[in-house]
């Protein structure tokens, strides 16, 4: 019932949800996000919001506050945009 996150360990992904349904449990899992970072020198502004990753984008206008939370040496930058 709670191997989320050993599981986590094992495939070195990250857990991104746990769904209880009849008679069993599923685990939703990203995994590759290692493959998807950019350098801190590739960050940029595009019509989408603020590049984080290859397909992630911080739409600061719209959602000013974020929050950056992983593991020690997970890569964790601050961002300061000034316009």
């Amino acid at each position: 019932m709670n191997i989320g996150g050993a599981l986590e360990v094992t495939y070195s992904a990250d857990l991104m949800g746990r769904i209880d349904e009849k008679g069993f449990v599923s685990y939703v899992y990203s995994a590759d996000t290692i493959l998807g970072r950019i350098s801190a020198k590739d960050v940029r502004v595009v019509d989408k919001g603020l590049m984080l990753m290859e397909d992630v984008f911080w739409d600061y206008v719209h959602d000013p506050h974020l929050l950056v939370a992983g593991g020690i040496g997970g890569g964790k930058t601050v961002f300061y945009v000034l316009s």
